[in-house]
């Protein structure tokens, strides 16, 4: 439907590549179907923020409540051809002296999650990770059978801890909650660097461990005293 006012003119839903606009959205845009076809191009030219692209969320009704969303994307398809990938959303930059890809302003961010509860939150069923880079890696993991883990110079690579480079060394810490009845532990693992980059991590037996209760051991997670040795002690005056 069409209604004019003065020079506004008003339309009830705006179809663009579509006869039949989506009834939730004022302007509906599709793109042909070939590859890399794009439904929508913004440029913001201006010397002191330009933008290309804004999104506002705007909810006055205070006899509902609900969440308002500036952006939202979505990224789906049935495609089941080997190395197809949907991505909800990206973003990039580069070409200035400094570059951010995104950078939120007030609010916390969630990841896999619609209720943060913190600055960051990473919401996973299962093997939750944070992975971060630099010459080496270095990842927070929690994996599927209630394993905390702090990874050094490793990371979980979908299916098992692998090296971050190529002949450096490995360590994991491992907060270990798997039963109530069971005394919870902290322990620390290390491995040798003499494996390439993205090879599977075999650890050494446990160095140090340390229970809920205080007990300590060195080569055993299940110290039954304040202090629990397994194997030989060297004590040395200097």
């Amino acid at each position: 439907s069409v209604t004019t006012g003065g020079n506004i003119l008003t339309l009830a839903r705006v179809g663009i590549g579509t006869a039949s606009p989506q009834s939730f959205t004022k302007v509906d845009i599709r793109s042909d179907s070939g590859q890399g076809n794009v439904g929508l191009v913004a440029y913001g030219y201006n010397g002191n923020g330009g933008r290309g692209l804004m999104g506002q969320g705007y909810a006055v009704d205070n006899t509902v409540a609900g969440t308002s969303t500036g952006v939202y994307g979505i990224a789906n398809g049935g495609r089941t051809i080997a190395g197809s990938i949907n991505i909800g959303g990206y973003f990039t930059a580069a070409g200035s002296e400094n570059n951010y890809a995104i950078i939120t302003g007030s609010g916390n961010v969630g990841i896999g999650t619609d209720s943060p509860l913190t600055t960051l939150h990473v919401n996973k069923s299962s093997d939750a990770q944070v992975l971060v880079q630099g010459t080496n890696k270095m990842a927070l993991h929690q994996d599927a059978a209630w394993n905390s883990n702090i990874l050094l110079g490793c990371y979980y690579d979908g299916s098992n801890i692998v090296y971050g480079t190529t002949n450096r060394g490995a360590f994991k810490i491992v907060g270990l909650h798997d039963s109530t009845t069971q005394p919870q532990t902290l322990s620390i693992y290390g491995a040798n660097g003499a494996s390439p980059a993205g090879s599977t991590v075999t650890f050494n037996s446990v160095g140090f461990s340390q229970d809920e209760d205080g007990n300590v051991g060195i080569g055993t997670t299940s110290p039954s005293s304040k202090l629990q040795v397994k194997g030989d002690i060297c004590v040395n005056s200097e």
